[in-house]
């Protein structure tokens, strides 16, 4: 069981940017994500510079990302949903649901081989600059009954390139 004092539910811009007020005021965050990295759709929009900054503000999204690696105060839950809330005199207890993530973070250096390796390409690296900073299993491509499973058929990866 872990003890915070705020939850968010939501790791894209406006859960990110909650995420840093409430730990920039001494608070301690659980970020509860759905998708395998945070940052939401804006992370899938790249900035359209080439050569000056044309101040369009997509790169904000992953500055509050980056601000939010290594926060002591932040337990991030990534492939995650809420199931439940109850309240216990006043304090609630959350029954948070975590898909399996199946690639070590604390080792995962980013290499990308894991992608190229896995036989149901279900493997996937965030987009840069959005944590966690490792590779995750999208669990809709490696769930039983799908046609492509991820599992068995993977051979270890080696870690250094």
């Amino acid at each position: 069981m872990v003890t915070v004092d705020v939850v968010v539910l939501g790791g894209g811009a406006a859960g990110l940017a909650a995420s840093r007020t409430l730990l920039g005021r001494g608070y301690s965050v659980l970020l509860v994500e759905k998708e395998g990295h945070t940052g939401g759709r804006a992370a899938g929009y790249a900035c359209k510079a080439t050569d000056d900054c044309q101040q369009c503000q997509v790169c904000l999204v992953a500055d509050e990302a980056r601000a939010l690696t290594g926060a002591d105060q932040l337990k991030m839950l990534v492939f995650s949903s809420l199931k439940g809330v109850q309240n216990q005199n006043g304090s609630f207890q959350l029954d948070v649901a975590q898909g399996p993530i199946c690639v070590d973070p604390q080792r995962c250096i980013l290499c990308g081989r894991c992608v190229d390796a896995c036989p149901a390409g279900a493997i996937r690296l965030p987009p840069p600059g959005f944590p966690p900073a490792s590779a995750s299993v999208d669990p809709e491509i490696s769930a039983p009954g799908t046609r492509k499973r991820a599992g068995r058929a993977w051979r270890p990866v080696p870690l250094e390139p």
